[in-house]
Formats: C-alpha cells, structure tokens, sequence
C-alpha cells in the first residue's frame, strides 16, 4: 500500500479554484490539503491556514507560521509532520496538496523527502501528479511582467522571483497544467487573440506536460483536468537543468513560434554583449547555453524570462573531461570533430519572432578566423563585459518588450 499525494500550485485564486475543481472530481476519496496565505502575512510573519478535506467536507482547519519569514520552508516542516499523521488513518491513501498562491510546487516535494520512511512504515509514499493552473489569456502578459512575486505581494519565500520566473519554472516542473480563463463562459465560441497566444506559450514552455483546460471556446477543446500520476521527478530534473533545451514541433497557422540557434564555434563577448539585446527583443522566453571565449572552460547557462536574461554556470564540457551528473545523450549526438560538445545552442520563443534576424546577429558573434588564430588563451584575458568571470548572480535587464500590439 502506498501513499500518493499530489501538488498543485498557482499564481491567481481564480484559476486556482478552478483547476483545484476539476482536479478533484474524478477522484472520490481525495483528500485535499489546503494552504491559503492570510491577508497581509508577506509584511509581517508570514503565516497560512490550512484546510484539509474530502468530498468538499472541512475536516480540520489550523493555521502555521513561519517565525523565519520562509513560509514554503514552513510548510515543509508542516508536511513532514502531517503526512505522516494521515498515514496513521485508513481514509487518507490519495492526498493533493494546495499550495499559496506563489509557492513552487517543489514546496511538496521536499517535504514528502523530509519524511523518514520508518514513519509511513508499512506504508509507501509516491509523488502522483504536479499541477501548475494558469490563466490562459492572462499569461503572457505575466510572462513579460517585470513585477516580482513580492511586488504583486503573492508570496514571501520566493519573493525575488519575476511572475514569469515563476511561472516557467512551474511549467519546467509540472507534468500537467491547467488552463483556465476565469472571464470566459462555457460554450462561449468567441476567442481571443490572448488565449491563443497563452495555449501556445504553454505548449512552447512545456511541451513534455498534459495540457488540460477548464472552460469554454479553445479551452472546450481540451482534455479535462485529472491527477494522471505521471510525474516523473528525473524527467523533471533534467529539462530544468540550466541549458536545456526543448521545443515543441510547431503546428501550422500557430501564432507563436520558437527557433533554435547552433554555433560551433565561441562566441566573441563583446559582439554578444550587444547582440543579446537584439535577439532577446520581443522574446519571452530564450534558453540554453553558451561558448564565450572569454571564458571558454565553462558552459554558460542562458535564462531568458520577459525583460530579463540572466547567466549561470551550467558545468563544464565534456571535452574537458568534466564529470556530468548524467549521460549528455545531446552532446553525444551532436559532437563535433574538433570542438567536442563544445560550442553554443540557444531557443528562443515568441508570438511574432523574427527567427532570420536572430540567427544573423548571434551568427556573426562566432570568433572569425583570425580571432580564433589568437587562442582561446588570449581570449581568456580580455574584456568580460557579461561580468562572467567575476559573478553569474546577477540579471541583465534588458529594454525588451513585446513585438505585438496589444489593443
């Protein structure tokens, strides 16, 4: 016998209730703990209620804190105590776990690892299904929002984060969203450019999830929301590494688009450093990694959310025989004679993307010939004007704003 408990995480109450609906309907013996933040906690002590229930009965309410001001690290501490409780009944087998609005489902996550197994015994526990509910025709504009979790005053814990850091890094986790439109009514066949655009960013983000939805139009289209238990926390881990890259087979007549650029060769950072700006235009979403010659031993990670585009280290090459902590099938496929795994492969997605002009502008930052006749020891010498070499935590923001006219 085991346990099997579920998370779902959100940015808008709306679309949380919705997908928390559509979630829990198919399964009648769901035990559903709920976690609301309380009005005003993100200025103070961070506290929340916690509600569980089944069959849309209360069971229990109580309420948490979080004395060092790290609400998800209380509700951790709050899980790791609680799952184990909910063991000890026979009516507490298949649980989802509702998180404040803002909080990562990875919340979940480490708190199901806090828990000693001896604890459970003779029970099992199995993580089921991690769900993100977005609001479609609201989501790009989150995704270009520079306003973080803590200036929208939605979270405490992960408050540096931009709404649509957030959100990515929800979509990477997740193995199934749910697509909301909170304004929209069922049977409503009038659809707008915006909910096209949301449907296919999250196509474009996670193209390895289960896309459901909630609600009338495009959305009718949609499967509805279920807790398939398909999450797959290795998956996970690895399209989220920093430098991953993968990008959904475009279907015709979509209005968003992601392109994908190679370069065998390292990159000159000054000509990147004023490239970066114009590929990032109008792109709201850019990932992968990096060949800089200024610093030609490291796999610069590339991060690229709304206005901001931020580096980070991403390991060594294999080439340089850096131990990986997983066979880099990628780089196998596409080692090159001379460079190895070296070399650079970025994606960048947009409703509107102008794919030609950024292949051109990142092509042309390749060292030529000559300036590679130089070494990359040379290079390694010379300006850093990405600050790589000094610091990869900080984000460049850049004046970057959609290419699109919003009405």
């Amino acid at each position: 016998m085991i346990i099997r408990v579920s998370a779902s995480s959100a940015l808008g109450i709306r679309e949380q209730d919705a997908a928390l609906a559509g979630l829990a309907q198919h399964r009648p013996r769901l035990v559903v703990i709920r976690y609301t933040q309380q009005p005003g906690s993100a200025v103070a002590i961070p506290s929340a209620e916690r509600e569980i229930s089944q069959h849309g009965l209360r069971l229990d309410t109580s309420q948490i804190t979080a004395p060092t001001g790290c609400l998800s690290c209380a509700i951790v501490d709050d899980l790791s105590r609680l799952l184990p409780d909910l063991a000890g009944t026979d009516w507490a087998r298949d649980i989802l776990v509702v998180l404040p609005l803002g909080v990562s489902a990875h919340t979940v996550l480490d708190g199901c690892a806090a828990i000693d197994p001896a604890s459970l015994a003779p029970l099992g526990l199995t993580i089921g299904t991690v769900a993100v509910a977005l609001d479609a025709a609201g989501l790009e504009d989150q995704l270009w929002a520079a306003e973080t979790l803590a200036d929208a005053h939605i979270a405490v814990a992960e408050d540096d984060l931009s709404l649509g850091e957030f959100l990515v890094g929800e979509l990477l986790l997740a193995d199934t969203y749910v697509l909301a439109n909170p304004s929209d009514e069922p049977g409503l066949e009038v659809i707008s450019e915006d909910v096209i655009a949301g449907v296919e960013l999250a196509r474009h983000i996670a193209p390895q999830s289960r896309a459901t939805a909630v609600g009338g139009g495009l959305l009718a289209r949609f499967s509805r929301p279920e807790l398939a238990d398909t999450f797959d926390e290795y998956e996970s881990t690895v399209r989220a590494e920093l430098g991953a890259v993968a990008v959904p087979v475009r279907s015709a007549g979509e209005v968003v688009a992601s392109h994908v650029v190679r370069i065998e060769r390292p990159l000159h950072p000054g000509r990147l450093a004023v490239a970066m700006h114009t590929v990032a235009a109008g792109c709201v979403w850019s990932r992968g990694f990096l060949w800089v010659a200024s610093m030609p031993s490291r796999r610069v990670g590339w991060i690229g959310v709304g206005p901001n585009v931020s580096f980070g280290d991403a390991g060594g090459w294999l080439a340089d025989g850096a131990e990986r902590f997983r066979l880099d099938s990628l780089a196998l496929l596409t080692w090159h004679s001379e460079y190895g795994d070296r070399g650079s492969m970025l994606a960048f997605t947009a409703r509107d993307l102008d794919a030609p002009g950024i292949e051109s502008a990142l092509q042309a930052c390749a060292l030529t010939d000559a300036e590679l006749a130089l070494g990359l020891e040379h290079w390694a010498t010379q300006p850093d004007p990405l600050e790589l070499r000094s610091s990869f935590d900080h984000v460049h923001e850049l004046d970057n704003e959609p290419h699109h006219e919003k009405e």
